[in-house]
Formats: structure tokens, C-alpha cells, sequence
């Protein structure tokens, strides 16, 4: 299961890889500017195979339950703790 195509662009352009995979450990889908054809430009052109890309994929997904499904849940709940105080007040005065 090698891909030598990436195996070479890699070999070209590991700064960029390693530089994208650093920050891409905050955002995984971070990983697809280094296959999104940016421009034309060849450093942007990596040949993820497909395993590659479903690894993305859920790790795109997993990201959503770990990280934005819970944040979603934080603002909802502020929200309506904030709003309860808000009209609960009025009522008083």
C-alpha cells in the first residue's frame, strides 16, 4: 500500500508537509490545503491515495463530535441560562 507518488512529492516539499501536518493536529481538515491544487502551484498538488483521504474524512468527522458538537452545546446552554436571567429580571422590575 505505497504510494510513490506521494513518496516523491513528499521528498520535495517535506517543509511545507510538515509544517501543515503541525498545525492540521488543531483542525484536521487543515490536511486538504496540501491536496487542494491552490493556484496551480505543485506544492500544493499532493496525490493523497484514497485510504489517505477517508482517514481525513473521519477524522473530519470525529473532530465535529470531539471538539464543535460540545462547544455548540456550551453556547446553547449559556445562551439559555443568559436569556432565563434576562426575562427573569424583567419580570421583577
Amino acid at each position: 500500500m505505497k504510494n510513490d507518488q506521494f513518496k516523491e512529492w513528499y521528498n520535495k516539499n517535506s517543509k511545507l508537509a510538515a509544517f501543515i501536518t503541525l498545525f492540521s493536529s488543531g483542525d484536521v481538515e487543515l490536511l486538504h490545503l496540501l491536496d487542494s491544487k491552490f493556484a496551480n502551484f505543485q506544492i500544493f498538488s499532493a496525490p493523497f491515495s484514497q485510504r489517505a483521504l477517508n482517514w481525513i474524512f473521519w477524522g473530519v468527522i470525529l473532530n465535529v463530535f470531539i471538539e464543535d458538537l460540545p462547544q455548540l452545546l456550551i453556547q446553547v446552554n449559556f445562551t439559555f441560562i443568559y436569556m432565563s436571567f434576562f426575562f427573569l429580571n424583567k419580570l421583577c422590575y
